[in-house]
């Protein structure tokens, strides 16, 4: 089956969080070369896919793909919000909105920028047990879509996602505390390693490695409730 080239190179930078400038230098080829290719204004030679797909397959074996909770920048940045509810927030048909953020990554492909600082697609089972497909929308994604807004329906939105991002970060914060605190705490004696105590103080500390709003719940969440089945 023959590779569409755009769409291989584009799925690949998303997912890594490349930009095209960035697969140019690293490639050694020119940026407006790459660039062409992602777009789908330019059909690569042979020896053009080669050298791509040497590059992208070594890569690959070496890196990890990126998610939208990988920011460097502050937690209140890499939490998601499913587009249904921002649809709902926005007063628009969820695939009015579907469709105008796949016409926006459509329009940052020829750019340094990576659409998934700004929302990543995924699916959510429907109430029929279909497979429907959403995105996840970060703060940053939530600021795009609201500079397209103007008037009560704008100003409304930016009250919602801001208030959203505010209780999640000083959510994140608290359980950041909570591990700070845990770490700080002198080690057990070896002797209580088998107790039940012991076992739930374990679990909270691998929270430390965790790096995520939603990981860090998840585990809060199964710890609490493998305490309460110790108290049973």
């Amino acid at each position: 089956m023959r590779r569409n080239y755009s769409s291989y190179l584009d799925n690949f930078c998303n997912t890594y969080g490349l930009s095209g400038a960035q697969v140019a230098r690293m490639v050694g080829m020119a940026e407006e070369t790459i660039q062409a290719i992602r777009r789908g204004e330019r059909k690569p030679q042979q020896a053009t896919k080669d050298k791509l797909n040497r590059f992208i397959l070594n890569y690959k074996k070496e890196n990890k793909p990126v998610t939208p909770i990988t920011s460097q920048e502050t937690q209140t940045d890499i939490v998601g919000i499913d587009s249904r509810t921002v649809a709902e927030w926005t007063g628009k048909e969820h695939k009015s909105l579907m469709r105008d953020i796949r016409q926006y990554t459509e329009f940052l492909k020829g750019t340094d920028l990576c659409s998934t600082d700004f929302w990543q697609e995924t699916t959510y089972t429907a109430s029929n047990g279909k497979e429907n497909p959403c995105f996840m929308i970060t703060k940053k994604g939530c600021e795009f879509i609201q500079h397209k807004m103007t008037g009560q329906k704008g100003a409304v939105f930016t009250a919602k996602y801001i208030n959203y991002f505010w209780e999640q970060g000083e959510q994140l914060q608290e359980a950041t505390q909570i591990l700070l605190d845990l770490s700080d705490q002198p080690p057990q004696p070896a002797i209580e390693l088998n107790s039940d105590m012991a076992y739930i103080k374990n679990r909270l500390a691998e929270l430390q490695n965790m790096t995520t709003m939603a990981d860090i719940k998840i585990g809060l969440a199964k710890t609490y409730r493998i305490a309460e089945l110790m108290e049973d």
